[in-house]
């Protein structure tokens, strides 16, 4: 499926196949021109989609000659997984790694051209991909979680303490095959969330 959208971008939507069977959804804004072209590949930050704000970035990369690939990590979005919006640190950057392995592998896209982009949680991301991934040219972490345990201490201790009690019983329930515990990523003040407020 193609569509015109009013940058002048093409976008193409992909599914990529990862290693546990589940797709990747994609969302591939291709330059004019045949290429091969440099390429980005870009996911967003805790929680979020690409439907959530990352067209315009990927547009503006696409207009600049480089083949844009704004995807959703398994369990989020148009990508497959079970159980939905569970996040796992070592998942996604399974997926940016699969991403990036179907992009070294389309003819019109430069192999040794290849960046990572990433905001916020994602940015957490790139910057560990930067340095493992010899398969990439370069990153950008745009506001980038560097330190978790600061971010954490900056919310209510309350909040921290019923986040920690929550965590320790989905994972005993998970080992006596009980639902997951889901919990909110964003909140209003007062509410509990994974990004509770102040």
């Amino acid at each position: 499926m193609t569509s015109r959208n009013k940058s002048s971008a093409r976008r193409i939507t992909v599914q990529i196949a990862t290693a546990s069977g589940d797709t990747i959804e994609a969302w591939v804004y291709l330059p004019e021109g045949s290429g091969p072209h440099p390429a980005v590949v870009m996911a967003h930050g805790i929680g979020a989609i690409k439907a959530g704000g990352l067209a315009p970035f990927a547009e503006r990369f696409s207009e600049e000659g480089f083949v844009a690939i704004a995807f959703d990590y398994r369990n989020f979005g148009g990508s497959g997984g079970q159980p939905r919006e569970v996040l796992s640190v070592p998942r996604q950057l399974a997926d940016y790694s699969s991403v990036i392995g179907w992009a070294v592998e389309q003819a019109y896209i430069d192999p040794r051209q290849i960046i990572v982009w990433g905001t916020s949680f994602a940015g957490m991301h790139v910057l560990e991909l930067a340095v493992s991934d010899t398969r990439l040219a370069g990153a950008i972490a745009q506001a980038p979680l560097t330190d978790g345990l600061a971010a954490a201490m900056m919310a209510p201790p309350k909040n921290g303490i019923r986040l920690f009690g929550l965590a320790l019983l989905d994972l005993l329930g998970s080992l006596f095959g009980r639902q997951p515990i889901y919990i909110p990523g964003h909140g209003k003040p007062g509410e509990l969330s994974i990004g509770c407020c102040r």
